[in-house]
């Protein structure tokens, strides 16, 4: 949360996209979100981060459920107010996940 948790986000997000998803050994960052702080129907949400045009300041969001949304762009200071909402059920922030593989496994 707040600046601090921003700055996070932002270099976890450069870090997750600066190499492309399938690099070997690269993490995959996975976004808890809120689908009402993007205009969406729904709450929370998981989706995977595709990838981080920064020149534009937009974040692909790779959809899971593809059946009502498509993958899709989004501002990413909006994004960041999405994943930073808080859950209401836990009334916890939601957040993110940085996922990787151990090579050799």
């Amino acid at each position: 949360e707040g600046a601090e948790g921003e700055v996070a986000f932002l270099d976890a997000l450069g870090a997750a996209t600066s190499g492309g998803l399938h690099q070997a050994g690269g993490a995959v960052m996975v976004l808890n979100f809120s689908r009402a702080t993007l205009g969406q129907t729904g709450s929370g949400h998981f989706s995977p981060v595709g990838a981080w045009h920064k020149a534009r300041d937009l974040v692909l969001l790779l959809d899971t459920a593809r059946f009502k949304y498509p993958a899709f762009w989004g501002p990413t200071a909006r994004i960041w107010r999405s994943v930073s909402t808080r859950d209401d059920q836990t009334a916890r922030p939601r957040g993110y996940l940085l996922v990787s593989r151990t090579v050799g496994i």
